[in-house]
């Protein structure tokens, strides 16, 4: 009875060895008396819990993977301009941005990069990869804003391409991780886009211009409007200018009264006896604000004003304006009324 009862323990000691042994252990352990069962069984314990207890080591043997991002290298004359690192899709890990430029040829002054990289970080081959290389003449400005409404930022761009007209010549660029897809979703070259908040909106939107430029005034001098207004909510591109009229309310009204300011002093008792050459000097200033107010009453949608405003200042406009002037007015009321 007793060579069976050590032949138990002995089996069951052998049952412990195993166990040990499947968790890596060198221990050999022979059991003889019950009461050593219990200290067999704390070092099975013991022992077992260290495979959870990670080594130090290489990669191989922690499973740590190196996720540190080297600054790309350039060739020939290309310099780094920006390094930026950030979760552009929500995802928890970081995105970096690389913007360069090539330091050859003519290009603006302000001009910053003419390349941006966009890299993640592939867990199928552990390196860094870029997703986006986008050409850009040029970037001359960066900044972060949250556009779509998902709460991550927007990576916006500001190019331009050189020229002395802002608005053919000013462009903007938006990136996005919404719904955790990293793309482009605006590439808008001219119009001199604005990023910014106005009255009403949950979001800041994206304002485009126009202009107006008659042959006979300088470029410098073109009539500037806010022409549009662009939404990028749920990672859409839209209007949402008729949503928004009384922004373009208040543009119309600040054009009010800007020409009826210059009315006031193109009519002043120094402005009609001065000569006739000087009287077309001052008209000038006043057909320029003649037509910022025809445009703002056409943008905000209000035709029965614009018609009120042309039939009660049209014979003033006539009698002080030169006779192109109030040609061009006279055709820019006509083209916006019938439309």
């Amino acid at each position: 009875m007793e060579r069976d009862r050590v032949r138990k323990i002995v089996v069951n000691g052998r049952l412990g060895i195993d166990t040990l042994s499947r968790h890596g252990s060198e221990v050999i352990l022979a059991f003889y008396y019950p009461s050593l069962l219990v200290l067999a069984v704390l070092l099975v314990c013991i022992v077992g819990c260290r495979e959870d207890v990670p080594e130090t080591g290489d990669e191989s043997d922690t499973g740590v993977v190196d996720m540190s991002f080297t600054e790309p290298l350039f060739s020939g004359g290309r310099l780094l301009d920006t390094l930026l690192a950030m979760d552009l899709d929500d995802d928890g890990l970081r995105e970096y941005i690389v913007t360069s430029i090539e330091r050859q040829g003519t290009m603006p002054a302000n001009a910053r990069a003419d390349q941006l990289e966009i890299y993640k970080f592939d867990t199928a081959t552990r390196k860094w990869k870029p997703i986006i290389t986008d050409t850009l003449f040029w970037a001359i400005e960066y900044d972060l804003e949250e556009l779509t409404g998902d709460r991550a930022s927007e990576l916006i761009v500001s190019i331009f391409g050189g020229g002395n007209d802002p608005v053919t010549s000013s462009g903007l660029v938006v990136y996005s991780g919404h719904n955790k897809r990293i793309r482009k979703l605006l590439e808008q070259e001219e119009g001199a886009p604005r990023v910014e908040q106005i009255d009403g909106s949950e979001l800041p939107i994206i304002l485009l211009h126009s202009e107006f430029w008659p042959e006979f005034i300088p470029r410098v001098e073109a009539t500037i409007y806010v022409s549009d207004l662009l939404s990028l909510v749920d990672g859409n591109l839209r209007s949402v200018s008729a949503e928004n009229l009384a922004f373009f309310r208040k543009e119309a009204d600040y054009s009010l009264k800007s020409y009826r300011e210059s009315l006031k002093e193109t009519i002043s008792p120094d402005t009609l006896l001065s000569a006739e050459g000087d009287r077309e000097v001052e008209g000038s200033n006043l057909y320029v604000h003649a037509a910022e107010t025809i445009i703002a009453l056409d943008q905000m949608g209000e035709m029965e004003r614009l018609r009120f405003f042309w039939h009660r200042q049209q014979d003033t406009l006539r009698r002080l304006l030169s006779e192109e002037e109030f040609d061009v007015l006279k055709e820019l009321y006509a083209e916006n009324i019938m439309r």
